[in-house]
């Protein structure tokens, strides 16, 4: 049974932080043929996203999906102050039916607005790293990593660095 990966994405999220990641693990196939994970792309009220690159991604509504590893994508619309209270509700959620959440680039504001990332170890992209810690002091980021695991919670600095936090998940998954 393939595991279920759910990129999670919001209005002027940035197209590499979805993709790079997504196709790490759509690359994915084991000796026997078989594709390990199933790939879903999906968003707070589901239907068409916009990304800063002006491209439309169909989703499904986030709602009762359940994964096994739920990716929040960065870009513009990560760094919302305020976040949408329903879309911070609909992650909380997600997490309850989630093996293990991550974000990519400043999708790490998401997971903080959330309260998920409260006394946890966490980074973005070098250049937020220092807005991350302002506006969630609890959060303990360090801005100079390519990707931090704390428990169940992983997150990755900006754009490419998502495909390294998505080989370091392949490799904890088969080795």
């Amino acid at each position: 049974m393939p595991r279920e990966i759910g990129f999670f994405i919001v209005p002027e999220f940035e197209i590499l932080d979805l993709t790079g990641p997504l196709s790490a693990f759509r690359m994915v196939e084991m000796t026997d043929g078989t594709r390990p994970y199933r790939l879903r792309v999906v968003s707070e009220a589901g239907g068409a996203v916009v990304s800063t690159a002006w491209l439309e991604i169909t989703t499904e509504k986030l709602a009762a999906l359940r994964f096994d590893t739920l990716i929040v994508v960065g870009g513009r619309g990560a760094r919302l102050d305020p976040q949408p209270e329903t879309r911070l509700d609909a992650i909380r959620s997600a997490t309850t039916r989630t093996r293990r959440i991550a974000s990519v680039c400043t999708g790490a504001f998401i997971l903080a607005a959330a309260g998920l990332l409260d006394q946890r170890q966490a980074t973005t992209h070098w250049r937020h790293a220092a807005a991350l810690q302002r506006r969630y002091p609890g959060v303990r980021v360090d801005g100079d990593r390519i990707f931090i695991r704390d428990g169940a919670i992983w997150t990755s600095a900006g754009i490419t660095a998502g495909i390294d936090l998505a080989l370091a998940m392949i490799e904890a998954d088969h080795g």
